[in-house]
């Protein structure tokens, strides 16, 4: 998710091809008196609008995107509402719709901080933190901003924000683990937002008054977030721009390159270097039969992702995301232990955006991929990132996690 727009873009992921279907969703709302729309692009290429209006104790924001991950079109929904007494916001709601799934969260402040409530996950505390869209709106009028904000549209995760003038725009820097996302920012005479451009190519840009919404095709963002392997694939590969360190995971053994960037090395028998979890008897053969299981029930879909446990648990359809989620649910049943890895699954000489998890056995950690039915998963991933399962632990993570990869990689001999 990004920060600048409050829902997934490109977190596209790799998956087996799916059957093209368009869903029904209706139209955004045109903008009315007070509201203010914008032209949302990914690398100059339209993918929707938002529309946003505040009227002093109330903001609220409604996003519509659609783009095409393989041959199956998807239509991503948000509404975001804040409320506000005596200038302060004090309640937070957000519905988010994407493919057939509709879910959300609130967050309710508190005399320390926000009460949260996501829709799949138990409830949970966090500190003081102005919500995003609120220091967003005011940046200017405040002369910057520096502190932490509240990203409901991240699943109302936390993170420091500074926002300072850079000559005739503002430069805002965001900080997450892993990395710092920024955006230079633009303000009308009248004090709105009148464009946002992110370091990830993602531009959100005030249309004039009156001007109907534009139509377009949607465009195809699992090939456009790819990456082309030079030289083809190879249980070598080289990242020469990469900008942090790749973990050395279940399945892969990393170093740095002496010019930098890192090279991976795809082995299914390396072990990795996560701390072991606790002594037991060997689990591989229920892990195994867990994944076959969330392969069997979820039926491969890139037009479907859930992004909480609860959601994932009883899914029938979904991407890798859902299958990754799925089978912690289920080894959480089991008394497995479980961690989440995002990145990269190659695809011939490609590499996709892709997501899986990394399961103790009692003895070992072993890299498991259940949207190809592989426990222990074959040697074609590349994790950058293991990482907790809540919703706001996979927008931090596909946040920066892909950006700071670079777009060059290489296969090398061994």
């Amino acid at each position: 998710m990004r920060p600048w727009m409050s829902i997934v873009v490109v977190g596209a992921c790799s998956a087996p091809p799916t059957a093209s279907s368009l869903l029904d969703w209706p139209d955004p709302p045109p903008a009315s008196t007070g509201a203010v729309a914008y032209d949302l692009r990914w690398s100059g290429a339209l993918i929707g609008e938002a529309v946003q209006r505040d009227t002093g104790d109330r903001l609220t924001r409604r996003e519509h995107l659609v783009v095409r991950r393989g041959d199956t079109v998807v239509a991503d929904d948000l509404y975001l509402e804040i409320a506000r007494v005596d200038g302060r916001a004090r309640s937070v709601r957000l519905e988010r719709g994407y493919g057939t799934d509709r879910r959300g969260g609130t967050a309710i402040a508190t005399a320390t901080g926000w009460d949260v409530q996501v829709d799949g996950e138990p409830p949970t505390s966090l500190p003081p933190a102005e919500p995003f869209e609120d220091v967003l709106a005011h940046a200017a009028a405040r002369d910057g901003y520096q502190g932490p904000v509240l990203l409901a549209g991240w699943g109302f995760a936390i993170a420091p924000l500074t926002i300072v003038r850079a000559g005739p725009v503002w430069r805002a820097t965001l900080d997450v683990d892993g990395g710092a996302v920024t955006a230079e920012i633009s303000y009308d005479a009248d004090g709105v937002v009148a464009r946002v451009v992110s370091g990830d190519g993602v531009t959100a840009e005030r249309r004039p008054s009156g001007v109907p919404e534009p139509r377009f095709d949607p465009i195809e963002v699992v090939d456009g977030s790819a990456l082309l392997i030079a030289g083809g694939a190879g249980p070598r590969l080289r990242f020469p721009d990469a900008a942090s360190p790749v973990p050395a995971l279940p399945g892969q053994r990393t170093q740095p390159l002496v010019d930098g960037g890192w090279q991976v090395d795809l082995d299914a028998t390396a072990p990795g270097a996560l701390p072991p979890g606790p002594a037991g008897p060997d689990q591989s053969a229920t892990i195994a039969d867990l994944t076959g299981r969330v392969a069997d029930r979820i039926v491969d879909d890139l037009g479907v992702t859930a992004t909480t446990v609860g959601a994932a648990r009883d899914a029938e359809r979904g991407d890798c995301t859902t299958h990754a989620l799925a089978l912690v649910a289920l080894a959480d049943d089991a008394g497995i232990p479980t961690r989440v890895i995002t990145g990269l699954r190659v695809e011939g000489d490609r590499l996709i955006r892709h997501r899986w998890v990394a399961a103790w056995t009692g003895r070992r950690w072993i890299a498991v991929d259940p949207t190809y039915r592989e426990s222990p998963a074959s040697a074609r991933l590349v994790g950058l990132a293991i990482h907790g399962a809540h919703a706001a632990d996979l927008a931090l993570v596909d946040a920066v996690v892909f950006d700071r990869l670079g777009a060059r990689v290489s296969s090398a001999a061994r």
